[in-house]
């Protein structure tokens, strides 16, 4: 509750004209998780017997509710997801994504010297986003995130030091914004 009290405290006060970044924790999100979570294309929002699935229902309403204020003083949104995750297709996210023109770019951490290949999607209305849009690379390049004899892909062990956003990506991105701020001016 304090977490949700601050973030909405935080956008009230925001410059009207700015952007929302967002980010879900992936793991109840994905496809490796949707035996424990209950997720299913049919049924997004998943078993509601499950902590972590309604724990990552909350965080994605106290978003939603963040865009909704955001929207009302005509921020723009960005949700960083994964490709495959079904937080857009909860109903109430996927129509606001369609009134907003919402879409996804995707792109991979791994060519922005991140440890791991991980595919990333932004959800968003700004076009400037689309400049992040990365091919998947090649299994040449996918070589490269390899750690000690063993592939950094999909290793339990390794998955939680993925959550980290290699630098170089928080620059791109954040000069992007930059550019889109200074555009508006």
């Amino acid at each position: 509750a304090e977490g949700l009290r601050t973030y909405l405290g935080a956008i009230t006060y925001t410059n009207i004209h700015s952007a929302e970044l967002c980010g879900m924790v992936c793991g109840p999100w994905g496809w490796l998780s949707r035996f424990r979570t209950g997720r299913r294309p049919h049924n997004p929002l998943g078993s509601q017997n499950v902590l972590i699935t309604r724990n990552s229902n909350k965080l994605l309403l106290a978003c939603y509710l963040g865009w909704s204020l955001g929207w009302a003083v005509n921020n723009r949104l960005i949700l960083e997801h994964q490709p495959q995750g079904l937080a857009p297709q909860v109903p109430w996210v996927d129509e606001m994504f369609q009134a907003r023109g919402i879409v996804p770019t995707i792109t991979y951490q791994g060519l922005f010297h991140g440890r791991y290949l991980k595919p990333t999607a932004f959800w968003s209305d700004l076009t400037v986003i689309k400049k992040l849009k990365r091919k998947r690379p090649t299994k040449a390049f996918q070589k490269l995130c390899y750690n000690h004899g063993r592939w950094r892909q999909g290793l339990p062990r390794a998955l939680g030091q993925s959550a980290r956003y290699p630098a170089l990506l928080c620059r791109a991105l954040s000069r992007l914004l930059d550019e889109e701020c200074r555009s508006r001016e």
